[in-house]
């Protein structure tokens, strides 16, 4: 049955540079784009991956196309992208298609294991994720240099990061830690760079020693070298394990490091009692004695396995008076879930030490059922020494205290505390004691795993010998060591902290997940891993030689994998691989472009070493090119624009006002600076930043010079800076012009980076051009010719023919003889010597006739609209680069060139 009349959609398709109304069909409304484009039967091949379609002026981005229904009446337009999108070069440097792949880091969560690679990445992590800035470049030299050269200087766009960036997560050659929307990094030809943490370091305490463990990472495969720790190399260490994996398929998971945190270096002291200076057993707030008591200091539990507490005692425990009398400080912590008021007492602790030196004692919360293991206590004067679930209030009725109870999971039946001679008959359960370290297990039944909130304070430090481990008495009597006495009327504390040593401080908390961090211990590729163990040492340094895989071209191909300097190599490597979220279809890739650009950077020794994070695409291929003194080609095939001597080029195309209008130029009226000041990490000393000066040739030594600073990313040895250095800065003065013009679309024969000519008398005085519309013969030989428009001509005396040099009209013109330059049907160009007299004219008569002999096809090679195009001889037409090719509305194009500028690059 046919849909009803004003149910229906319409899909139009015009080809490029087609006229008329285009093809058209009618689907009933409310069908996808998707579907309507599957249709249409008449759209070319390539269109899934050139096309675009819009409604209503909008366009629709393709991955939208199928949840896009039309209503009755609407028009969805297909068409192909020209050139690079409408945007072209530099008009369209915001409007980049493609982005680097970068991996961004959520914060640790349990549960996030679904998105694949690393256990606590979201799902912000997948394949294509944008971690793009639209920054503005300045208007300085370098600007205007990064803005309008044909090969901008590789340069950053974008000023320093600011610190919130930073803080953002950006890792760098310099700094570590990989935060919340951070960057994976990757490193292009060689570099040494510093992976960030994929997850914070984990310190673990075993004894007097301390061993952290870290999985570092770069955002593709990388061929790895030395790993070195704050410059030391890491074979040099016997304290230090290193595994690597260089992120290809095959390779087996890391085992060096099993497991990940959340880890919080917090340096909070635990409070004291507050006491007077002059009388350090009175409570300092005699009136509201609460206010000079310990206090809860709270923490937060991420989702975890474990939460650990590391403590710190700067000097131990001690008393200046008597100095091997052990000491002891009670402890008590809480728990509770996140977001409740409900607060879980654990047992108290017990911690003694006899020394004034530095101890790191743990307390390890394990949320998991108890292990069939049998208590174990100290037998040494130091360390955690008992545990207690009960502990009575003072009875003292002038200073009263509550009874201290821990949660019933911490309950068995028998008598007494946890300590040592009493591990059996102990009433306390779920709690551990081995010197150093307290593990207390949480019963899953009633603290499941999640987020919680835990709090701990610290009581008063007596002697271990006061202390009666039965009863929980202190010499006899009940004494709350967080609470106070009373003497007479004073309120005091259970003893004096004068010549006492007994800080404590949480140095850091962790939240422990017993996982892989890696793909869950299953072998992963795509990533770079760097798995580390150290022991009493720091990871926050760790620096690796590195350098991204990537095929390489073999003078036929881009194949195989290694790493490369070669910008040829990175070119293809940003363009065509998965590092690019959305790679180049193979048919708009221009092999052989990239392959000469490869091998041009061969023979000419250009290398790109560059570290890439979280950048733009289009910035990222303008540095690698501006190292190879180039720049990308966009457009229907993509390729590379190199700059080199064309003195033995021809001319593809030339435009005149016969086929081209609108001839504008822009000048950049930028102070051109004396020298630059260059910025640039050098390869010869550990890629520390350096500077070096260079200056523009003939003005070293000038008075009161002008500099500027310039910054290179990818150059890496100061023989390549210099001569980089004066090629930006002759740029300024041999290519300071930009000249743009419209052309018709059915006019076109050339494409960007190809050398054209413009004859124009905005360019050249001396510049005329019309259409050929008849030729004078004689004797088989052509004489003269006849164009379409009238043209200024010369035919000056030299200068030593002049009689009167005085009475001379045109002195600048002196021995000015016009030239001709014809474009001929075949596409073809032929130049020719005027012989006419001063004076404007359309017959056009040739200095040396030029026999007319007929193509193979009877006619003969000049016919009637030919371009013909007069000037000073060896410059009928100014020579240019075309950098930039806009299409416009109307089947035009915008078209924009630079200065030729022989000599300015070396072939």
């Amino acid at each position: 049955m046919n849909a009803m009349p004003g149910k229906m959609v319409t899909g139009v398709w015009r080809p490029p540079f087609a006229e008329g109304p285009g093809q058209a069909l009618e689907c009933p409304a409310g069908i996808n784009l998707q579907t309507l484009a599957s249709r249409m039967e008449f759209l070319p091949p390539d269109f899934v991956d050139q096309g675009e379609i819009s409604v209503g002026g909008t366009l629709i981005p393709q991955n939208y196309w199928r949840h896009v229904r039309l209503k009755a009446g609407q028009v969805a337009r297909f068409h192909l992208r020209l050139g690079d999108g409408g945007g072209g070069g530099g008009n369209g440097s915001g409007k980049a298609v493609l982005a680097i792949v970068v991996a961004i880091a959520t914060v640790l969560t349990a549960g996030a294991a679904a998105a694949g690679a690393f256990s606590f990445l979201g799902a912000s992590f997948a394949a294509g994720g944008l971690g793009a800035t639209l920054l503005s470049a300045g208007i300085s030299v370098v600007g205007s240099l990064i803005g309008r050269a044909l090969s901008a200087p590789p340069s950053p766009v974008e000023p320093t990061a600011t610190p919130g960036e930073r803080e953002r997560g950006a890792a760098s050659l310099d700094a570590n830690v990989l935060a919340a929307g951070g960057y994976l990094p990757a490193a292009l030809g060689t570099r040494l760079i510093a992976p960030p943490a994929i997850s914070k370091p984990l310190v673990e305490r075993i004894g007097d020693d301390e061993f952290v463990e870290a999985v570092f990472a770069l955002g593709v495969p990388h061929g790895l070298g030395k790993v070195s720790f704050a410059g030391v190399p890491a074979e040099d260490a016997d304290d230090i394990e290193i595994q690597t994996r260089s992120g290809l398929p095959g390779e087996p998971p890391l085992t060096l490091v099993a497991r990940y945190s959340h880890t919080s270096n917090q340096s909070i002291e635990l409070s004291a009692h507050g006491v007077n200076d002059d009388a350090q057993d009175e409570l300092k707030n005699q009136d509201q004695p609460d206010k000079s008591l310990p206090v809860w200091h709270r923490f937060p539990i991420a989702q975890c396995d474990e939460f650990w507490f590391d403590l710190t005692m700067p000097e131990g425990f001690a008393d200046g008076v008597n100095q091997n009398i052990a000491q002891v400080v009670p402890m008590r912590l809480r728990i509770r879930p996140l977001g409740t008021d409900t607060w879980f007492n654990v047992p108290e602790l017990m911690y003694a030490a006899a020394k004034l030196r530095n101890v790191k004692p743990t307390i390890r919360f394990q949320f998991s059922e108890h292990p069939p293991i049998s208590a174990k206590v100290t037998t040494s004067n130091e360390g955690f020494v008992a545990a207690y679930i009960a502990v009575d209030g003072q009875t003292d009725i002038n200073a009263p205290s509550a009874d201290f109870a821990a949660h019933g999971s911490f309950v068995k039946a028998g008598s007494g505390g946890l300590y040592d001679g009493n591990e059996g008959p102990s009433t306390v359960t779920g709690v551990h004691l081995d010197g150093q370290t307290a593990d207390i297990w949480l019963d899953p039944a009633i603290f499941p795993q999640g987020r919680y909130e835990a709090e701990m304070k610290r009581g008063a430090m007596i002697p271990l010998s006061w202390l009666d481990k039965d009863n929980h008495e202190i010499n006899g009597s009940l004494v709350d060591l967080f609470h106070y006495q009373i003497s007479g009327s004073t309120k005091v504390m259970a003893r004096s902290r004068g010549d006492l040593a007994d800080r404590i401080f949480v140095q850091r908390t962790a939240s422990v997940v017993n996982q892989h961090p890696v793909n869950n211990g299953e072998p992963i590729s795509g990533y770079a891993l760097i798995a580390v163990r150290a022991r009493n040492r720091s990871v926050q340094d760790v620096k690796v030689e590195a350098g991204a895989l990537m095929p390489k071209w073999d003078g036929n191909a881009f194949t195989g994998l290694g790493t490369s300097s070669n910008p040829g190599d990175q070119m293809n490597f940003i363009l065509q691989t998965d590092i690019n979220a959305r790679p180049l279809p193979p048919r708009v890739f221009e092999t052989a472009s990239f392959g000469a650009f490869a091998e041009r950077c061969t023979a000419q020794g250009f290398t790109c070493d560059l570290i890439i994070e979280g950048a733009r695409v289009d910035d990222v291929l303008r540095r690698i090119t501006g190292c190879g003194y180039a720049r990308p080609r966009r457009g229907a095939l993509w390729g590379v624009i190199t700059d080199r001597d064309r003195s033995n080029e021809d001319n593809i195309q030339v435009f005149s006002p016969r086929n081209s209008s609108g001839l504008t130029w822009q000048k950049s009226f930028s102070e051109v600076p004396d020298a630059f000041i260059v910025t640039f990490r050098d390869a010869a000393d550990q890629y520390r930043r350096r500077e070096i000066t260079v200056w523009r040739p003939g003005r070293e030594g000038v008075a009161n010079p002008k500099f500027e600073n310039i910054e290179y990313q990818g150059l890496v040895y100061e023989a390549d800076i210099i001569p980089r250095a004066i090629y930006d800065l002759r740029q300024m003065t041999e290519r300071s012009v930009i000249w743009t013009w419209a052309a018709p679309a059915e006019s076109l024969r050339c494409r960007r980076g190809e050398m054209i000519g413009i004859n124009h008398d905005q360019v050249e005085e001396e510049h005329g051009s019309g259409r050929l519309e008849a030729i004078v013969i004689a004797n088989q030989q052509m004489t003269a010719m006849y164009i379409d428009q009238k043209v200024q001509l010369f035919n000056e005396a030299r200068p030593r023919d002049v009689v009167s040099p005085a009475a001379s009209e045109r002195p600048l013109k002196w021995g000015l003889q016009s030239g001709l330059e014809i474009r001929r049907s075949d596409g073809t160009f032929s130049t020719h010597l005027l012989a006419n007299e001063t004076g404007i004219t359309n017959r056009l008569v040739l200095a040396a006739p030029e026999e007319v002999v007929p193509m193979a096809d009877g006619q003969l090679p000049l016919r009637k609209g030919d371009l013909c195009l007069v000037g000073k001889p060896g410059n009928v037409t100014k020579r240019m680069i075309l950098v930039d090719m806009d299409w416009r509305n109307g089947l035009t194009c915008t078209l924009a060139g630079v200065d030729e500028a022989q000599g300015l690059m070396a072939a």
